[in-house]
């Protein structure tokens, strides 16, 4: 199993520098926050870096491990606020996605695959399969696929009923009323 990474920092602080670097960034045909954020997670701080050494911020976190990944601008900047406060941010390398979490909010951002994350992420160590994926043959996976989607879609046929039957009104309608409801129309 790899090892996680997690970092927790301060959204505004983080949303301040991302904005401050991205805003720097003006000599490409790039939209401002389509760039890329080079995140330097270790040493008790968060580095914040742009393509080309364009600039740097630093903010400081608590941090367990050392880690690099790139994301786009808007998209960093969309799950701090979305999160705000002091965000638990973590991820397991440069390729993988981002978990960003307070209280009970969740948000996933998805690495950006850029030259100053490929060397980290090839000096990586690959996961070994997981051994009960090896010794399962297809089919008990596939049978145990269709069985979980078959649960889901029996829930879902559920949940609709139990809709259907609170929006029906309780009392049927009397051959009278109906007269009355046509008429009137």
């Amino acid at each position: 199993m790899n090892p996680s990474y997690p970092t927790s920092l301060d959204a505004k602080e983080a949303i301040k520098a991302s904005q401050s670097l991205l805003a720097v960034w003006y000599d490409d045909g790039l939209k401002p926050l389509a760039r890329p954020i080079i995140l330097s997670i270790g040493e008790g701080k968060v580095t914040l870096e742009v393509k080309g050494e364009r600039g740097k911020a630093e903010i400081p976190a608590e941090t367990s491990g050392e880690v690099k990944v790139a994301m786009q601008g808007n998209r960093f900047l969309q799950a701090l606020k979305a999160c705000s406060g002091i965000v638990e941010m973590q991820t397991v390398s440069a390729t993988s996605p981002v978990l960003f979490t307070v209280d009970s909010h969740r948000c996933v951002v998805m690495p950006m695959d850029i030259e100053e994350t490929k060397a980290e992420a090839q000096a990586e160590p690959k996961g070994e399969p997981k051994a009960e994926a090896e010794g399962k043959p297809k089919r008990k996976r596939k049978a145990k696929a269709e069985r979980k989607a078959q649960a889901e879609a029996e829930a879902i046929a559920q949940a609709e009923a139990e809709a259907q039957a609170i929006a029906e009104p309780e009392t049927p309608i009397t051959k009278a009323e109906a007269r009355e409801a046509v008429a009137v129309a």
